[in-house]
């Protein structure tokens, strides 16, 4: 996983799942802490991602749907 501040934007870019393991959950949840803003937008994979913003934690989480394949995250402020 990486990421990236740039501009007015957050980017998380998750890998691709490795090995022939599958897990049985349905959702991954990121959560990205210390952040003191409110996003105006969240995109998961250029669609939109389903989140939610703790202001008194400065915590943002972003529910994504388990895949195999690499997830591109973009958080807007």
């Amino acid at each position: 996983m990486t990421s990236e501040v740039c501009r007015g934007t957050i980017a998380v870019r998750i890998g691709e799942r490795e090995g022939s393991f599958i897990p049985q959950r349905k959702f991954i949840h990121l959560e990205l802490r210390s952040v003191n803003i409110r996003p105006e937008s969240s995109s998961a994979n250029s669609e939109e991602a389903d989140w939610g913003y703790d202001e008194a934690n400065g915590k943002i989480t972003v529910r994504l749907a388990e895949s195999s394949g690499a997830i591109a995250v973009e958080l807007g402020f």
